[in-house]
Protein backbone atom coordinates (compact mmCIF):
# COMPACT_ATOMS: atom_id res chain seq x y z
CA UNK A 1 0.00 0.00 0.00
CA UNK A 2 1.16 3.50 -0.71
CA UNK A 3 1.08 6.49 1.62
CA UNK A 4 -2.45 7.70 0.78
CA UNK A 5 -3.95 4.20 1.06
CA UNK A 6 -2.26 3.81 4.44
CA UNK A 7 -3.64 7.16 5.62
CA UNK A 8 -7.15 6.25 4.46
CA UNK A 9 -6.87 2.91 6.27
CA UNK A 10 -5.70 4.64 9.48
CA UNK A 11 -8.73 6.94 9.47
CA UNK A 12 -11.10 4.03 8.85
CA UNK A 13 -9.39 1.90 11.50
CA UNK A 14 -9.52 4.72 14.06
CA UNK A 15 -13.27 5.13 13.50
CA UNK A 16 -13.82 1.37 13.68
CA UNK A 17 -11.88 1.09 16.97
CA UNK A 18 -13.88 4.00 18.44
CA UNK A 19 -17.14 2.45 17.16
CA UNK A 20 -17.91 5.63 15.21
CA UNK A 21 -19.75 5.84 11.89
CA UNK A 22 -17.60 5.83 8.78
CA UNK A 23 -16.61 9.38 7.86
CA UNK A 24 -17.57 10.71 4.45
CA UNK A 25 -15.01 10.83 1.67
CA UNK A 26 -14.90 14.61 2.03
CA UNK A 27 -14.13 14.36 5.77
CA UNK A 28 -11.35 11.83 5.15
CA UNK A 29 -9.98 14.02 2.34
CA UNK A 30 -9.85 17.11 4.55
CA UNK A 31 -8.10 15.15 7.28
CA UNK A 32 -5.34 13.73 5.08
CA UNK A 33 -5.10 16.65 2.63
CA UNK A 34 -6.23 15.16 -0.69
CA UNK A 35 -9.36 15.47 -2.84
CA UNK A 36 -12.49 13.51 -2.04
CA UNK A 37 -12.32 11.84 -5.47
CA UNK A 38 -8.88 10.51 -4.55
CA UNK A 39 -10.29 9.10 -1.31
CA UNK A 40 -13.19 7.44 -3.17
CA UNK A 41 -10.76 5.91 -5.65
CA UNK A 42 -8.58 4.54 -2.86
CA UNK A 43 -11.57 3.12 -0.98
CA UNK A 44 -12.73 1.40 -4.18
CA UNK A 45 -9.17 0.13 -4.76
CA UNK A 46 -8.88 -1.21 -1.22
CA UNK A 47 -12.24 -2.92 -1.66
CA UNK A 48 -11.21 -4.46 -4.99
CA UNK A 49 -7.95 -5.65 -3.40
CA UNK A 50 -9.92 -7.38 -0.64
CA UNK A 51 -8.43 -5.30 2.17
CA UNK A 52 -11.83 -3.92 3.20
CA UNK A 53 -15.48 -4.63 2.49
CA UNK A 54 -17.88 -1.76 1.98
CA UNK A 55 -21.62 -1.91 2.51
CA UNK A 56 -23.16 1.14 0.90
CA UNK A 57 -26.44 2.54 2.07
CA UNK A 58 -28.55 5.35 0.69
CA UNK A 59 -26.84 7.91 2.97
CA UNK A 60 -24.15 5.97 4.80
CA UNK A 61 -21.58 3.23 4.45
CA UNK A 62 -20.20 0.63 6.80
CA UNK A 63 -16.61 -0.49 6.22
CA UNK A 64 -15.19 -3.73 7.60
CA UNK A 65 -11.43 -4.27 7.73
CA UNK A 66 -10.97 -7.84 6.56
CA UNK A 67 -7.71 -8.60 8.38
CA UNK A 68 -8.94 -7.54 11.84
CA UNK A 69 -12.70 -7.79 11.51
CA UNK A 70 -13.09 -4.23 12.83
CA UNK A 71 -16.20 -2.50 11.54
CA UNK A 72 -17.35 1.11 11.54
CA UNK A 73 -20.60 1.82 13.36
CA UNK A 74 -23.89 2.07 11.56
CA UNK A 75 -26.55 -0.02 9.93
CA UNK A 76 -27.63 -0.18 6.33
CA UNK A 77 -31.39 0.00 6.01
CA UNK A 78 -31.64 0.86 2.31
CA UNK A 79 -28.95 -0.26 -0.15
CA UNK A 80 -27.22 2.22 -2.41
CA UNK A 81 -27.74 1.63 -6.13
CA UNK A 82 -23.99 1.07 -6.65
CA UNK A 83 -23.66 -1.42 -3.83
CA UNK A 84 -21.41 -4.22 -5.03
CA UNK A 85 -23.07 -6.59 -2.57
CA UNK A 86 -26.23 -6.47 -4.71
CA UNK A 87 -24.63 -8.14 -7.69
CA UNK A 88 -24.36 -11.93 -7.62
CA UNK A 89 -21.08 -13.18 -6.17
CA UNK A 90 -20.35 -15.26 -9.26
CA UNK A 91 -20.22 -12.21 -11.53
CA UNK A 92 -16.69 -11.37 -12.54
CA UNK A 93 -15.52 -7.89 -13.47
CA UNK A 94 -15.73 -8.97 -17.12
CA UNK A 95 -19.37 -10.02 -16.64
CA UNK A 96 -20.20 -6.66 -15.09
CA UNK A 97 -18.42 -4.84 -17.93
CA UNK A 98 -20.25 -6.97 -20.51
CA UNK A 99 -23.62 -6.17 -18.95
CA UNK A 100 -22.73 -2.48 -18.79
CA UNK A 101 -21.86 -2.56 -22.51
CA UNK A 102 -25.21 -4.27 -23.24
CA UNK A 103 -27.08 -1.58 -21.31
CA UNK A 104 -25.15 1.16 -23.12
CA UNK A 105 -25.92 -0.42 -26.51
CA UNK A 106 -29.61 -0.67 -25.62
CA UNK A 107 -29.62 2.99 -24.52
CA UNK A 108 -27.91 4.03 -27.78
CA UNK A 109 -30.43 2.04 -29.84
CA UNK A 110 -33.27 3.76 -28.02
CA UNK A 111 -31.71 7.19 -28.65
CA UNK A 112 -31.27 6.36 -32.36
CA UNK A 113 -34.90 5.28 -32.55
CA UNK A 114 -36.03 8.57 -31.02
CA UNK A 115 -33.72 10.50 -33.37
CA UNK A 116 -35.18 8.67 -36.38
CA UNK A 117 -38.62 10.02 -35.46
CA UNK A 118 -37.37 13.57 -35.99
CA UNK A 119 -38.58 14.94 -39.33
CA UNK A 120 -35.52 15.99 -41.35
CA UNK A 121 -37.23 18.88 -43.14
CA UNK A 122 -38.06 20.74 -39.94
CA UNK A 123 -35.92 23.86 -39.51
CA UNK A 124 -33.66 24.45 -36.56
CA UNK A 125 -35.46 26.47 -33.91
CA UNK A 126 -32.32 28.56 -33.37
CA UNK A 127 -31.29 29.54 -36.88
CA UNK A 128 -33.90 28.29 -39.35
CA UNK A 129 -31.47 26.07 -41.29
CA UNK A 130 -33.12 22.74 -42.12
CA UNK A 131 -31.92 20.11 -39.69
CA UNK A 132 -30.55 17.84 -42.42
CA UNK A 133 -28.27 20.72 -43.57
CA UNK A 134 -26.66 21.27 -40.17
CA UNK A 135 -24.01 18.67 -40.94
CA UNK A 136 -22.98 20.64 -44.04
CA UNK A 137 -23.38 24.20 -42.86
CA UNK A 138 -23.66 24.10 -39.11
CA UNK A 139 -25.99 26.26 -37.12
CA UNK A 140 -26.00 29.90 -38.28
CA UNK A 141 -26.14 30.99 -34.68
CA UNK A 142 -22.71 29.52 -33.95
CA UNK A 143 -21.05 30.07 -37.35
CA UNK A 144 -18.30 32.64 -37.50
Amino acid sequence: MNVIATQVMRVIERCARANEPCPTSREIAEEIGVSNVTVMNYINGLEDAGVITVERGARTRVITIVSTGLRTAGTITKLHWRNKAERPANWSREECDRRARELAAARLAKEEKVASLYVQRDPCIRCGVPAHRHDEFGCRRYRA
